[in-house]
């Protein structure tokens, strides 16, 4: 395969650099306030929705976040364990939310 125009490839990501430097300092800022929630969990990644997923479910549930070795993602305060899984979307059918059925 013959690449045709190697040189627009490199235009764009000189046209997009500054704003990709841009993303990741927006991104480690949140991740930073969000550490504070995290009860010592390694937040590993970019996964930004994830994270929210699981320390928005820890704090409605009043819980607690478990590390990666576990199955679930947080214990509640009633001691129930709590598997999240998030999505990121803007259709209409991202407004729904379900359980995660037990395999």
């Amino acid at each position: 395969m013959q690449m045709t125009n190697p040189g627009a490839v490199a235009e764009l990501g000189a046209e997009c650099d500054a704003l990709f430097s841009e993303l990741v300092s927006i991104q480690d800022r949140i991740k930073k306030r969000l550490l504070v929630h995290a009860d010592g969990k390694n937040l590993k990644g970019g996964e930004l929705v994830g994270w929210l997923g699981e320390i928005y479910g820890k704090l409605l549930l009043g819980g607690t976040l478990v590390n990666d070795g576990k199955e679930h993602d947080f214990v509640s305060s009633d001691g129930r364990r709590i598997s999240v899984k998030t999505r990121n979307g803007k259709n209409s059918g991202w407004k729904k939310s379900s359980a995660i059925p037990k395999i």
